[in-house]
């Protein structure tokens, strides 16, 4: 079953360059539109936690749905390359939606204490401390393949040869027209 599940999601990246199909990606957005929404009701009620916990779940299925399509449209515009940002995402050790869903945790560990902040400081350090735990256990792929990205461009443009960037149209010009 999972091997006819790819095989579709292949195709569906081949054609659309996305492997989540255009109905899970505007039902991510919706649900994220309806987190930020609902966690904007309660700005009244002056509920900081509730306010930013929802937000934040709901920033997490916006980008989850909304940057695969980012990238594939990228992809298109630029004749299947994509930009630096973009190449290192795809290039991660996790996916995407599994470095979203790190992160996320790890803003909802600090974002529920905030209320709490001054009469709970030593809970909300150490919910921090999972916090910022989660949120590098997301971001540490990403910055290792923007690393190996960075190190891949340097050593490529090492490696062309010099020639490429020592001459210039006006001095092709001027040699075919020197009088010798």
């Amino acid at each position: 079953m999972f091997k006819q599940y790819n095989k579709i999601r292949d195709e569906r990246e081949a054609a659309t360059g996305m492997r989540q199909s255009r109905g899970a990606m505007i039902a991510k957005i919706c649900a994220g539109i309806l987190f930020i929404a609902t966690g904007l009701c309660f700005i009244p009620d002056e509920d900081l936690s509730i306010v930013l916990f929802s937000c934040v779940i709901g920033l997490g299925f916006f980008a989850w749905g909304f940057v695969p399509y980012l990238i594939a449209a990228d992809k298109k515009k630029n004749g299947g390359r994509v930009n630096t940002v973009f190449a290192v995402i795809e290039s991660m050790q996790q996916s995407f939606g599994g470095m979203v869903a790190k992160i996320t945790v790890g803003l909802l560990f600090i974002v529920t204490m905030l209320d709490d902040i001054k009469t709970e400081t030593d809970t909300f350090i150490f919910t921090s401390v999972i916090g910022l735990g989660f949120i590098a256990w997301g971001l540490f792929p990403f910055i290792s393949a923007w690393k190996n990205k960075k190190k891949q461009g340097i050593e490529e443009l090492l490696s062309m040869p010099l020639n490429k960037y020592g001459e210039d149209e006006a001095e092709k010009l001027a040699e075919k027209y020197d009088i010798k």
